[in-house]
């Protein structure tokens, strides 16, 4: 529990833990129709949860709105399991029909047939009519990809209104989908280095006067700069085309090695995003800027391992192709310099550290030192090649702060806590009604001093999940006062 949170009293006088609300009528809809859809999938009881062989997909309608003759249903997905991997990814469609119920299912009903299309096209079935599938392969930053996409159009009514879609459509420059070219001939997308499949989608909704595009790459917002800007406008009479495609790419090859191009661009994507709790939105980022170091010659990198000792190859290969310190996890990648057995790499901030062990079977691993919270060291990857991608990936999908120790035994949580306890003691006082942030706190109050491993004695920067954690409570990342790291700018 974080802070002291006053809970209702139960039957024996202490606090409990609210029950969790049965799903809403909405959601186990949307949940069922979409089982009718996937081969094998049932509805989880008492949930919204859909589990078949192939896929599962949690459901969500947070709003249906009026419009008038019509409902539309906001239909949320999160999608996991078989091709997808483990990790659930978000992807919504909205549903429209004259009542509520009618626009919940008709939601569900075109984002299971658009899944549906695409893992049938996957597996090597072939496409209905309604559902018109694109297979083909397509290279990206060196490694093949099998590229599925399926589509649905809303646009204008009438007998033509499929022709003046697909006029439409050739005149962005897809047809007959937008996301082949944009993928395989634009290279709109960030270094995809991962095992499972990704999933793209993409949004266009043109009006008389203006467009909005909308791309996602694992289910998360990705940069459309660039991207469909050409002056195309609407058939005449025409007030709307709503243009939306869903694609998987399954990697065909093993990751081929990064390249210096591919993982800045990536990071120049990355940097549209700057909420607390996104990999640009915190003092980490601010230090390196999500640039790239300049990468070593041979002379150069003969003097570091003259002070480190021989260096793994990847880290070798990494720092004359791709770049020498600069943009990287935590606060960015260091110069290299030999503590002991290991290799200092990044500092994640509260006292913590990346190494790289250079000495026996450990060698070419990489390790966290959080000696400034949990207080452990654990291995994190099994090289630094899969470590530094395994970040990229991360902040590509958007999940949120990329730890790797439990945050809770950083300092500034402790101050965190003790700060909404007292506030949650003032208004119990006073009668008033608990408070849920700590907004008004000025800048620089929380301030650690300490010593961490690889780091003299001195105030500490805040690391990433602890900047996340302040900015749910209403704060700024600049509650913190600067530490060393940020004053070695």
């Amino acid at each position: 529990m974080f802070g002291r949170r006053r809970e209702p009293p139960g039957p024996d006088g202490h606090g409990r833990e609210p029950e969790r609300p049965a799903p809403v009528s909405h959601d186990a809809l949307l949940a069922a129709v979409v089982a009718q859809h996937l081969d094998g999938a049932q509805v989880v009881e008492g949930t919204a949860r859909v589990v078949g062989p192939e896929l599962t997909v949690l459901c969500h309608v947070p709003v249906v709105t009026d419009l008038g003759r019509q409902r539309q249903a906001a239909c949320f997905f999160q999608l996991s399991g078989g091709r997808l991997g483990s990790t659930p990814v978000f992807t919504s469609v909205p549903g429209y029909g004259p009542s509520e119920e009618e626009a919940v299912a008709q939601g569900g009903h075109s984002l299971a047939g658009l899944v549906s299309a695409l893992l049938g096209a996957i597996a090597g079935r072939e496409p209905s009519a309604a559902h018109p599938v694109v297979r083909c392969q397509v290279v990206l930053d060196g490694r093949r990809f099998g590229l599925v996409v399926a589509g649905l159009d809303r646009g204008p009514a009438g007998p033509d209104a499929v022709v003046r879609l697909g006029e439409f459509r050739e005149a962005l420059g897809g047809t007959p989908f937008l996301l082949p070219p944009l993928i395989g001939d634009v290279g709109c997308l960030p270094l995809l280095q991962g095992d499972d499949a990704a999933l793209v989608s993409l949004f266009v909704a043109q009006w008389p006067s203006s467009r909005t595009v909308e791309l996602k790459v694992h289910g998360a917002d990705w940069t459309t700069t660039g991207l469909l800007d050409d002056p195309v406008g609407l058939a005449s009479g025409d007030d709307a085309a709503l243009l939306r495609e869903l694609a998987m790419l399954v990697p065909l090859d093993p990751p081929a090695p990064v390249t210096r191009e591919a993982v800045q661009r990536t990071l120049d994507g990355l940097a549209e995003r700057r909420t607390p709790r996104q990999a640009a939105g915190w003092q980490g980022w601010t230090v390196h800027g999500g640039r790239l170091g300049p990468v070593l010659d041979h002379e150069q990198l003969a003097a570091v391992e003259a002070g480190t000792g021989p260096l793994p190859d990847d880290v070798r290969d990494f720092l004359l192709r791709v770049a020498g310190p600069g943009a990287g996890p935590g606060y960015g990648l260091l110069p290299l310099r030999r503590a002991g057995d290991v290799v200092p790499l990044a500092h994640a901030g509260c006292g913590n550290a990346w190494v790289l062990a250079l000495e026996g079977q450990r060698r070419g691993t990489v390790w966290l030192d959080a000696s400034g919270s949990a207080g452990e060291t654990t291995q994190v990857a099994s090289s630094f090649t899969e470590w530094f991608t395994d970040w990229l990936e991360a902040a590509v999908r958007d999940t949120g702060p990329w730890l790797q120790y439990d945050v809770r035994g950083c300092s500034p949580v402790s101050a965190m806590s003790r700060a909404l306890t007292a506030r949650s003691d003032h208004a119990a006082a006073a009668g008033e009604p608990e408070p849920t942030s700590l907004v008004g706190m000025p800048d620089g109050a929380i301030c650690t001093v300490g010593e961490a491993t690889y780091l003299p004695h001195g105030p500490m920067d805040p690391c990433h999940g602890c900047v996340s954690l302040a900015g749910s409570l209403g704060l700024a990342p600049t509650v913190f006062a600067p530490g060393l790291l940020m004053g070695a700018r």
